[in-house]
């Protein structure tokens, strides 16, 4: 097993998530278990973000510290990789991604792209 496979191991199926409210005008609601991001000009429920525990968070907090040595193992090359893949998941995407933060933070799509 090289240890990217073993730093994606290490991170599967745990992460979610983690907000902070910064008083932002598209957060709209909180529960105890999530919070809801509005579009600034409609209003309309854009998405609905799960919140993590305090613990949670800890607990995120030291994985990654984990998966930080395994990663840090990785050639740089295989890194470098991993970095244009997700640059072109981007480029590739970028119509769908710019409507996304037009939709979440209210900016025209002209500028989000």
């Amino acid at each position: 097993m090289n240890s990217l496979s073993a730093a994606r191991r290490k991170l599967s199926g745990s992460v979610r998530a983690a907000v902070v409210h910064n008083g932002n005008q598209g957060a709209r609601a909180f529960s105890s278990s999530s919070m809801t991001v509005d579009n600034p000009f409609t209003g309309e429920v854009c998405a609905e973000i799960p919140l993590l525990s305090s613990e949670e968070v800890k607990g995120l907090s030291v994985k990654s510290k984990s998966v930080q040595k395994e990663w840090s193992k990785v050639p740089l090359e295989k890194r470098l990789e991993v970095c244009r893949s997700f640059m072109q998941y981007f480029l590739d995407n970028k119509e769908t991604v710019a409507t996304e933060i037009s939709n979440q933070m209210g900016k025209p799509l002209s500028q989000a792209i």
